[in-house]
């Protein structure tokens, strides 16, 4: 069931393309990043000299700043530290992304100053940021996991392949008009054409897997490099010398780098062993008006031919798009088409996307066609414009293969696209020329180049920020054709309008951050008021002002005064937004795994602009705790970690030190036997997975919140308090929950979270036998090569990865009923567990495929929380802890507390301390005793007189041995109601009249030989 493959094994999961691939190059690319090779980018001096300065103090002082300790020496820079480690690793090829001291150049834009700094900060980056290769055989994904912990490193990252995509074709060689090629007058692309054809001064960069331009409709449109090895004065050995390259670069030719072997490149980037560039080099540039074959949306546009990938071995895999964003950059493309991608964020993507904005480039990307709303890179970064795909039929419809979302600005045509292609011929033993159609965003994305390409020529001096605006806001709405739940608000502007685009001259608004705070200046809880500030900048044509109107699309959240006139904003201005909204007490999502969502519309009449900006208010239902080495999220229901761990949303988990997230899902646990009026049913509360989904039975009531607390010299402690109900239980829905949260830096306890929970029975029905824990999924490196060990004289269970720390628990605080390890993929179903001696050897993920396991099941939930220490070693494997107490008595409205401390620590003996220590601090400090009377009482029963259920209270000064019992006036005893060892003070009972005859009856309470009694008439 566990997501690996999208999430915490998204590292590892091949970047799918933005398109579907024919069979022609059919075939699974071997790997997701390559072996052996890693990006590292690393931190300036002075972020550096900061960092250094801050571990010296720290080994001076002794105290530790929770990262791992290296070997830092007098004038060590991040060069010669990181130099230093990867010797231990066998370094073939260590060499920056670009030359030292390489001057980038920006395009002449309207927002040359502020793109200009962009452009040299970001240059000035990519000469710290190395391409490494090396021959030790460690994983890249967990040598960068390493890397990134060493002082000086910015981040550190595997080599990333992504993979080309494209749908079916049929081979046909029609023209304009016919099918597959009659979308021009849909999108206005006539009327655009009678302002401009285009310029082959300007060029779309086409990074894809070769392009056949030998082709006749592509020859004439081929780009020329006017510089040629412009961009080997940045690329500086980077596996390879760029020389000669006058018509493009070829990344990768040849070479099987998954195993190991250097790529292979050449001055010749066409395409051979995959058509997919080939055929989005057409729809975008291919030669219009000549009496032959196929237009390209760009007209006269000119084409830059990078080859990417699309090897022999390899036809789908593009294994250097970033590295072809950054070339095409600096050889001056004007619009950058991105027709691949995938679910994997890069740092090293992301820094690619936005050094090609400052450099005055656009970058247009293929959405994805995954057919769902999860983000898809490079189409989801800030800057790029991101292409959902339509069918060709005019009527709107999207393509049910293309993704959308969010991050989703506009939609072109993408089915049965006509363009160029080449073919094998086997008589002649050449290539030849063809036409054919084929499907996927990747073939939407280059429409949308070619448009891009014509404001070019007709605005040279535009940023690409204001040609990205400039065709969003003129997009027209799809939402009447896709009117599904799930697409609402999330087909970003619409169709494109290419007449609209070139001629209705808007503004051009974007939004640049945002933040929710109230007076404060913390983030705005439930039930409290703030503001919400939006930081603007405008692209596009001076305004003298733009009417805002913010909507909250939550019930319960209030937006006042929504609609507000905005200040004049020339082009390039920055501007703030500020709305003052309203929170209700008792504020619910209408589903436990979304959050709030709000729409800001912005308006001009004046120019007939319209756009929208859509975003979340993703901490609401979680804060971060970071006052120690911990940095963990702590959430409103009974999650840990994340809200929603299938997605790795709504939270960051739990990141002890400088280490990365460890913990996949936290959740709590509650057991017990509830006591109805004619039966005993087992339950199980708990917000936890269970077999494809998480199980939400909790509902927040008070929002998570923290103060921030100086309770001694240099010492400081987080207190955060959040409560919820377990409203969404069939049975037991009113228990009740209140957790509470510390973090210290001081106390010794710099590596530890405490987290408590109050439990209280707010219905009317005792629970027996209750157990409560927490469930920790722990994936410390790699998830399945985990390990969990027990100390039987500490009564401590942890975990760790077989190739050394960190160390992490989350250790009871108070008596151990369960120190309990899963491995999560055991095969064992809990049905042929039982039949075996041991019956805890259950598997809890789910696999539908192989169905050999059942999820995480109650029954298995339960037994986890009374297990004992009867299993507690699991080694190599994806593992799971439960840690839990019990069995506790819950009548009604009594209460029970059980405590837990996340620690972790370098070695086990320092987190065996961090927990002792951590143990005496909460008795001595945390641990809320209840009140208790000062002497033994027996209430009178309510309702009295009854002639159903009646509650019978009594109060302890201490615990005590317990009997309640009720007599009828011949002093014949007709029901006990208690008969065991009582903990709390205050307890409620239940007692049902429903087989007795009416009357008048007794209750007696009977305590270290003390008795208390009072009468109770029952009426029927």
């Amino acid at each position: 069931m566990k997501p690996r493959l999208l999430l915490i094994a998204s590292f590892t999961v091949l970047i799918t393309l933005g398109g579907f691939l024919d069979e022609s190059v059919a075939g699974a690319s071997k790997g997701e990043y390559f072996p052996g090779r890693i990006i590292v980018k690393l931190e300036d001096a002075r972020s550096f000299q900061k960092h250094f300065l801050e571990s010296e103090s720290a080994k001076k002082t002794g105290k530790s700043t929770g990262a791992a300790t290296w070997d830092l020496r007098p004038g060590d820079d991040p060069a010669s530290i990181l130099d230093r480690y990867m010797r231990e690793q066998g370094v073939v090829r260590m060499n920056p992304v670009f030359r030292d001291g390489a001057s980038a150049r920006a395009k002449s834009v309207s927002n040359s100053v502020t793109d200009a700094a962009r452009l040299a900060e970001l240059a000035e980056g990519f000469e710290r940021t190395f391409t490494i290769t090396y021959a030790s055989g460690k994983d890249p994904l967990e040598l960068s996991q390493e890397l990134s912990r060493l002082p000086g490193v910015e981040y550190a990252e595997p080599h990333f392949v992504y993979t080309v995509q494209q749908q079916g074709y049929v081979p046909n060689d029609t023209f304009i008009g016919t099918q597959g090629h009659d979308y021009f007058a849909y999108l206005n692309f006539f009327r655009a054409w009678e302002v401009t054809q285009g310029s082959p001064d300007v060029v779309i960069a086409i990074i894809d897997s070769g392009v056949y331009y030998e082709h006749p409709d592509l020859i004439g449109k081929l780009w020329r490099n006017p510089e040629p090895g412009r961009a080997a004065e940045f690329f500086s050995q980077l596996d390879w010398e760029i020389e000669n390259d006058t018509i493009g670069w070829n990344f990768w030719e040849a070479g099987d780098v998954f195993e190991g072997e250097d790529p292979v490149q050449n001055a010749n980037p066409i395409g051979n062993y995959s058509t997919h560039g080939t055929h989005v080099a057409g729809i975008a540039a291919a030669d219009t008006d000549n009496g032959r074959g196929i237009a390209g949306t760009g007209f006269h546009t000119q084409f830059m031919p990078i080859k990417a990938g699309g090897t022999r071995l390899y036809p789908n895999s593009i294994g250097y798009g970033l590295h072809g964003i950054i070339y095409a950059a600096l050889n001056d493309a004007d619009i950058i088409n991105c027709s691949f991608g995938g679910t994997q964020f890069s740092q090293f993507g992301r820094d690619a996307v936005d050094f090609a904005t400052a450099s005055g480039s656009l970058v247009v990307a293929a959405s994805g066609n995954n057919g769902s709303d999860l983000p898809f890179y490079p189409a989801a970064y800030e800057n790029a414009l991101s292409v959902g795909s339509v069918t060709n039929s005019y009527n709107d419809d999207i393509s049910n293969f293309s993704n959308y979302g969010l991050y989703v600005d506009v939609f072109a045509p993408g089915q049965q696209m006509l363009s160029t292609y080449f073919e094998y011929n086997e008589n002649t033993v050449e290539w030849d020329p063809a036409y054919v159609r084929s499907t996927g965003t990747s073939m939407a994305a280059p429409v949308v180049s070619g448009l891009a390409a014509l404001i070019k020529a007709e605005y040279p001096d535009w940023s690409p920020q204001r040609i990205a605006r400039q065709i969003r806001s003129n997009a027209r709405s799809i939402a009447g054709a896709n009117t599904e739940p799930r697409f609402e608000h999330r087909l970003g502007k619409g169709l494109i309008d290419a007449y609209a685009a070139l001629t209705n001259i808007n503004p051009g608004i974007q939004i640049l951050d945002l933040v929710f705070e109230n007076e404060e200046g913390e983030k705005i809880n439930i039930g409290e008021s703030g503001v919400v500030r939006l930081s603007a900048i405008n692209h596009g044509a001076p305004t003298s002002g733009i009417d805002l109107r913010l909507e909250a699309l939550e019930q319960g959240i209030t937006v006042e005064q929504s609609s507000l006139g905005g200040d004049p904003a020339g082009t390039g201005e920055t501007f703030e937004i500020r709305f003052d909204i309203e929170i209700e007490t008792g504020f619910q999502l209408r589903t436990p795994d979304e959050l709030p969502l709000f729409r800001l519309d912005m308006q001009d009449a004046s120019f007939g602009y319209s756009d929208f900006f859509m975003f979340e208010y993703e901490r609401l239902f979680f804060d971060v705790f970071d006052v120690n080495t911990i940095r963990a999220s702590l959430s409103s229901d009974g999650t840990i970690g994340f809200i929603d761990a299938l997605t790795s949303s709504g939270g960051i988990g739990f990141i002890p030190g400088g280490y990365d997230n460890v913990l996949y899902e936290g959740g709590l646990m509650i057991s017990g036997e509830l006591l109805l009026s004619d039966s005993t049913e087992p339950i199980i509360i708990n917000q936890v997975r269970s077999t494809t989904e998480i199980t939400r039975h909790f509902r927040p009531v008070d929002n998570f919140r923290y103060t921030r607390q100086e309770i001694g010299v240099n010492e400081t402690r987080l207190e955060g308090r959040a409560s919820f109900i377990s409203s969404d239980h069939p049975l037991a829905d009113a228990v009740s929950v209140e957790k509470r949260a510390y973090a210290l830096d001081g106390a010794g306890l710099d590596r530890s979270m405490f987290v408590i929970y109050e439990i209280t029975n707010s219905g009317n029905a005792t629970i027996e036998n209750v157990y409560a824990g927490l469930f920790n999924d722990w994936d410390i490196r790699t998830f399945d090569n985990d390990n969990t060990a027990y100390i039987a004289e500490d009564s401590l269970i942890y975990a760790y990865d077989s190739s050394g720390p960190p160390y992490v628990t989350a250790a009871n605080l108070g008596p151990v009923s369960s120190a309990f390890a899963i491995d999560n993929n055991s095969t064992m179903t809990l049905r042929e567990a039982r039949t075996r001696q041991d019956s805890l050897r259950f598997g809890i993920n789910y696999n539908e495929r192989q169905q050999a396991f059942d999820g995480f099941t109650d029954a298995e939930k339960r037994l986890a929380l009374a297990a004992g220490a009867e299993r507690t070693n699991i080694q190599n494997a994806d593992i799971s802890v439960v840690n839990a107490s019990g069995p506790y008595y819950l009548p009604p409205f009594g209460t029970i507390e059980v405590g837990f401390v996340y620690a972790w620590g370098e070695s086990v003996d320092e987190l065996r301390q961090e927990v002792g220590r951590a143990r005496t601090y909460y008795m001595e400090e945390l641990f809320q005793e209840p009140e208790r009377p000062e002497q033994l009482a027996l209430s009178q029963n309510y309702p009295n007189p009854f002639n159903h259920t009646t509650l019978i209270r009594y109060e302890l000064p201490e615990p005590a041995h317990v009997e309640l019992a009720v007599y009828n006036l011949m002093g014949q005893r007709v029901r006990t109601l208690v008969d065991r060892r009582v903990e709390q003070p205050t307890n409620l009972v239940p007692f049902s009249g429903d087989r007795l005859a009416s009357g008048i009856y007794i209750a007696a309470l009977r305590v270290n030989g003390q008795t208390r009694t009072i009468k109770m008439t029952l009426i029927k």
